[in-house]
């Protein structure tokens, strides 16, 4: 199975999935390593993860998967929050 049709299966259940392999603190280390200032343009993909802490630090955010599915989710939990444009490629 190739990983896009995987990601377009479960994209409504990732979310849960995601918690399993690591937790939600690592945003914000993930960041705190990465140097992220706030006001750049970062990169997030699947459906927020990393997306949400760039929002909460005012970055404009561009997401880039290669499910639709994924960016669906994403779009729609963060439709209201944050500058977001959405690319369906692989990256």
């Amino acid at each position: 199975m190739k990983s896009k049709d995987y990601f377009d299966g479960i994209s409504n259940e990732w979310d849960e999935i995601r918690q399993s392999f690591f937790s939600d603190s690592i945003r914000e280390k993930m960041c705190e390593a990465a140097q992220v200032k706030e006001g750049l343009t970062a990169a997030g993909a699947g459906t927020g993860f990393v997306t949400e802490e760039l929002l909460n630090r005012k970055h404009r955010v561009i997401a880039i998967d290669q499910s639709q599915e994924m960016l669906d989710v994403l779009k729609q939990k963060f439709r209201s929050i944050g500058e977001i444009s959405c690319v369906q490629a692989d990256a």
